[in-house]
């Protein structure tokens, strides 16, 4: 119940709520895969972000988007050593999920994964995770 109340929330864009509501699930369900990632959308860009989105991917390591996510924010802030195994577990997770609807960013983690072999800085500049 608490885990649809943290998505009412989220839906009402009752940002704070959600996510006091998402560590609460947390505390009392901590096997659960989706609170992190949700908490690490809500901060992504950040190392508490990068957290989240490492605990989601040890709870549920067969979902693709915490691994893309992870990946492109590492390489945003200037760690591109650090993005290239999350890109690529993320095409090889996406790639192998007929219920994935990843196409798009497939194609952005592949451009990213080129960008990175020619030792090229973090191709999109000016966007927002």
């Amino acid at each position: 119940i608490m885990l649809l109340d943290a998505h009412q929330r989220d839906a009402e864009g009752q940002w704070e709520q959600a996510k006091a509501a998402y560590q609460q699930v947390i505390e009392l369900a901590p096997e659960l895969f989706e609170p992190y990632y949700m908490l690490g959308l809500y901060h992504i860009g950040t190392d508490e972000g990068q957290r989240y989105f490492e605990q989601a991917n040890e709870r549920h390591p067969r979902i693709a988007e915490p691994y893309y996510w992870h990946g492109y924010v590492d390489y945003k802030n200037g760690h591109p050593e650090r993005a290239r195994p999350y890109l690529l577990k993320f095409v090889e997770v996406a790639e192998h999920d007929p219920l994935e609807a990843e196409d798009g960013r497939i194609r952005t983690a592949g451009e990213l994964l080129v960008a990175l072999d020619q030792g090229l800085p973090f191709p999109y500049p000016d966007t927002q995770p």
